[in-house]
């Protein structure tokens, strides 16, 4: 199995992970007492990270590129 399907099928297990969480969590009110500072809190964290990694992975994308003028 190519490396691509490998991320590509870790991306939708993840995906449908974290939606059926939040319905979950929507539709049995785990978190009533929790307020919206909190959320928004969260969810700008999760951003970040997300945002980390994506620069992260272009970095690495950048790196092992053969043609890349500054390639070591």
């Amino acid at each position: 199995m190519s490396r691509d399907a490998r991320d590509s099928i870790r991306l939708w297990t993840t995906s449908l992970a974290i939606f059926g969480f939040i319905w979950a969590a929507w539709h049995f009110s785990w978190f009533d007492g929790v307020s919206d500072g909190w959320f928004g809190s969260i969810a700008g964290l999760l951003g970040f990270v997300n945002l980390a990694l994506f620069f992260h992975g272009l970095w690495q994308r950048r790196d092992t590129n053969p043609d890349h003028p500054n390639r070591r």
